[in-house]
């Protein structure tokens, strides 16, 4: 199946982005150039990572003791034709503070901002604290729980990298990621509730109702914790409750959105297109969501990382 000519537009303007991110200009005189370190909470391959002057911090995934890459989006479609077979569900885990002060050593003399997956999810912005407690220079290290996950932690770790190439301090840049935060939203349509009946997070009960009725629920992040905002049956009410509760937020076109999927590039094709005749001001990129919320969801899912308007 082609690529229509939109999907080509915005796959390719991420690059052409990317390939500008890392080149600063004209900065002021006595401007300290840092460092970002996000997790693989963030949906960025590590191909990604580099273009945009990024490190990573990875969380581990293990089927039946089975460790499982997540580098590049072959690995993440490698993970879900895993996830379709496995019996039991695959254990995820946080980086380790070595991980992290690993990541602090590489640039000893630099500032480091530091953008973690939420808290309420996961334990990897302790790993992070802890690390930065064991260098000889910890204040050079600044850490922010973004209390977001995959698309909307994306729109975080991508602002932050505009705002450090276009001569931003790392103060600056920290002070309007906490403001950020509280704007930044992720809407996610679930294609099967088979995933989150295995990991316990919802009854057997309801899960073979929903799967009965073809019951399609929307998530949203809310104090850096998955809730279920609305459900549809079927995927076309599904994909119209998305776009719906993403308009009633409302996007401001000033930060990039980003659009994910979770199974093949043209299950996302719709939701861009929609969304791109709707919003034809704001810059998209397309993500594959990877195994950490993944695991969770499965294949087949969609959703939207955004920066709602000021209200």
């Amino acid at each position: 199946m082609g690529t229509n000519p939109i999907m080509e537009s915005i796959l390719s303007k991420g690059q052409k982005t990317a390939q500008a991110n890392g080149v600063v200009t004209e900065l002021d005189e006595g401007y300290i150039m840092f460092k970002i370190i996000t997790d693989s909470g963030a949906d960025f391959r590590a191909s990604r990572a580099k273009e945009m002057g990024i490190d990573v911090a990875y969380l581990k995934i293990c089927f039946d003791g089975e460790a499982v890459d997540q580098f590049e989006d072959e690995d993440i479609t490698r993970f879900y034709e895993k996830l379709a077979s496995c019996e039991n569900l695959p254990v995820t885990s946080q980086p380790s503070p070595q991980d992290f002060l690993e990541l602090y050593e590489k640039s000893p003399d630099e500032p480091i901002l530091v953008l973690t997956l939420s808290g309420g999810l996961s334990g990897t912005v302790n790993a992070a604290e802890l690390a930065k407690k064991m260098l000889a220079n910890p204040d050079r290290v600044t850490i922010i729980d973004t209390k977001h996950a995959t698309l909307s932690q994306n729109v975080i770790v991508a602002e932050a990298v505009r705002m450090r190439d276009q001569g931003s301090s790392i103060d600056e840049t920290a002070k309007a990621m906490e403001v950020l935060i509280s704007r930044t939203e992720i809407v996610g349509l679930i294609d099967t509730l088979k995933y989150l009946k295995k990991g316990g997070r919802i009854p057997r009960s309801l899960a073979n109702i929903g799967a009965l009725l073809n019951i399609k629920p929307l998530l949203e992040l809310r104090d850096g914790v998955l809730v279920t905002a609305g459900k549809a049956r079927g995927h076309k009410a599904g994909m119209k409750l998305l776009f719906s509760q993403v308009a009633a937020h409302g996007i401001d076109p000033n930060y990039k959105v980003f659009l994910g999927y979770s199974g093949d590039l043209h299950d996302v094709e719709e939701l861009v297109l929609q969304f791109k005749l709707a919003y034809p001001q704001v810059e998209y990129e397309v993500s594959k969501i990877g195994g950490i919320l993944g695991t969770h969801i499965g294949a087949g899912s969609l959703g939207v990382g955004f920066v709602r308007n000021k209200k």
